[in-house]
This record gives structure tokens, C-alpha cells and sequence, in this order.
């Protein structure tokens, strides 16, 4: 793995890129820091206006995001990936395990690591049987409106079996968590994909956040450049 090149004029507290996995009820929060919360609740992004200046109604409480008639997606050669509906069901029902966590390399990064913009972090995780996983990625600000700001600069891309996810099979979500080290509320955009039937032999996933230029999430300053997070799965 190529060594992430840091930003030496900027002083990184000890927390800042945060990746969550976050369900209604149950899901534990991993991100860059080395402690775990429980995240109260997940808020669907709200509907955009269609072109004829309409807002579409919102999908019922147990739909999760986007549209029902959104289906599970079959990667020619990879796995399957859920409809942000099956997704959401299956955190609640604590169905899913983080990729993350089933990766040794989990334990090894630092939080530097995690937080240094160009960077590059590999995972490698070995199945013994097909599971729920989930893949994800999450960014948080000290306001909604530097969360909108800090986004608009940020080109977030999930690659699986070398083929790019649509961004509506996509389950994207709002949450609110505590800061633990200045107490502050924190705004959170995460994104997740729920994947299943693992193919046998080598499957690789991506997530690329491409930073088009430096944005500061009311704490620090990230960017420009890429972020990667590479996995290498093995069934």
C-alpha cells in the first residue's frame, strides 16, 4: 500500500472524517475515532422537486430511501447489491456486517490515516460463507448548511466488481451524533450499500471521494485530491 501523503500545515484533532453506520435502532457507529455510539435515528434525505416544480410525496416510513420500484441491482460477476428499501431493513434487523470490521487492516490504521486527504487504505477480508455485508461511507460538519457546502465539492463514487453503483441504488441517509471531544452536535451524510451473494474466488470494491477542492468541515481542512478505500473480498 502506497503511505498516504499528509497535510503537515493542518492540525488534525482527534476526530474529523467520520464514515458511520448508522440504523434506526441498533447499528454502532464506526468512524475515526476509536470509540462507539449508538446513533438515535436515521433521516431520509428529503425528496427533490421534480421539473415541474412538484415535490414528490415521501415514500412510506418502512421504505427506506428512494423509490420502492428501485430493485436489487446483480453486478455481472460480483454480488448482489440491495434496493436502499432492502437495505434499510436489513441494518434494522441487524442482518449486515461491516466490511471494516471483518478486514485485520481494520485494527492498523491510525486516525491519521483515516483522515489524511489524498489517501489510499486497503482491506482484505476473507468470507467462509455468503453473508449481508455492508459497504459504506460517511461525512460529517458542524452545520447543515457546511454539510451542503462541503459536499457540492465532494465526488463520492462506489465501484463494485469494477463497475460504478448507481447513485439511486445508493441508501443515503442524514444523522445527528455528539462530537466526543468537543461536544458539539455534528450534521452526517452517510451512504451504504448492503451487498449479498458473494461470488467464489476474488471480488473487489471501491469507495473514491474525490475532493475537487479543499473544504473545511468547521473543524478542519481536507483536500483537494482522492481519498480510497479499496476491498479486496475472497469467498
Amino acid at each position: 500500500m502506497s503511505s498516504p501523503t499528509s497535510r503537515p500545515t493542518v492540525q488534525r484533532p482527534q476526530r474529523r472524517l467520520v464514515v458511520v453506520v448508522a440504523a434506526l435502532a441498533v447499528a454502532s457507529l464506526s468512524c475515526s475515532t476509536v470509540s462507539q455510539q449508538l446513533v438515535p435515528q436515521l433521516t431520509p434525505v428529503p425528496a427533490q422537486p421534480s421539473i415541474d416544480g412538484t415535490t414528490p410525496a415521501a415514500p412510506p416510513e418502512s421504505s427506506g430511501l428512494g423509490a420502492d420500484e428501485i430493485g436489487p441491482l446483480q453486478i455481472e460477476g460480483g454480488p448482489t447489491i440491495a434496493s436502499p428499501r432492502e437495505a434499510r431493513i436489513a441494518i434494522e434487523a441487524q442482518e449486515v456486517e461491516d466490511l471494516r470490521r471483518l478486514a485485520p487492516e481494520n485494527d492498523d490504521y491510525t486516525i491519521d490515516d483515516l483522515n489524511t486527504v489524498p489517501g489510499l487504505l486497503r482491506y482484505t477480508i476473507e468470507l467462509d460463507r455468503d453473508r449481508k455485508s455492508l459497504l459504506f461511507y460517511g461525512w460529517c460538519a458542524t452545520s447543515p448548511d457546511l454539510l451542503e457546502q462541503n459536499l457540492r465539492s465532494m465526488k463520492i463514487e462506489f465501484v463494485v466488481a469494477e463497475q460504478v453503483v448507481p447513485e439511486d441504488q445508493l441508501l443515503i441517509a442524514r444523522s445527528e451524533e455528539i462530537d466526543s471531544s468537543s461536544g458539539e452536535t455534528l450534521v452526517c451524510q452517510s451512504y451504504y450499500l448492503v451487498l449479498s451473494d458473494w461470488p467464489e474466488g476474488e471480488t473487489t470494491a471501491a469507495v473514491n471521494i474525490d475532493f475537487t477542492e479543499s473544504v473545511y468541515d468547521g473543524m478542519a481542512d481536507y483536500g483537494p485530491g482522492l481519498q480510497e478505500m479499496v476491498f479486496t473480498i475472497t469467498r
